[in-house]
């Protein structure tokens, strides 16, 4: 049997819930794409440079690339709003908190996309 690490199970209920609260409907990829790539201040690093080149993951941070589009952007609310702490949740709040609810839905349609 595989346990979670503490700090996941505990996030896990505002994650099911923010899962919940999301919008619904899709966001446009090819919009997430040039986000990915050239997110503001941030350019392409604000993606690729944590979590790989290919959004497959990169120690420390996850992998992106395939996860569910409502389970991408509910994290990304989960750090827009702060609920998220521990490992590299204040990166990931600096550069959530600068995207907009289209951004979200666009920026995980995109990721969604990508073979895993």
């Amino acid at each position: 049997m595989t346990f979670l690490p503490r700090r996941r199970l505990l996030a896990l209920p505002a994650l099911l819930l923010a899962v919940a609260a999301a919008p619904a409907g899709t966001g446009d990829a090819a919009k997430g794409k040039e986000l990915a790539e050239n997110w503001g201040e941030f350019g392409g690093y604000a993606c690729a440079g944590c979590h790989g080149a290919d959004y497959r993951g990169k120690s420390p941070a996850p992998a992106l690339a395939g996860r569910p589009a409502a389970e991408l952007s509910a994290r990304l609310q989960l750090y827009r709003t702060g609920k998220v702490s521990g490992g590299n949740a204040q990166q990931m709040a600096a550069v959530a908190a600068t995207m907009g609810d289209e951004d979200v839905a666009a920026l995980s349609a995109y990721l969604a996309s990508l073979p895993r």
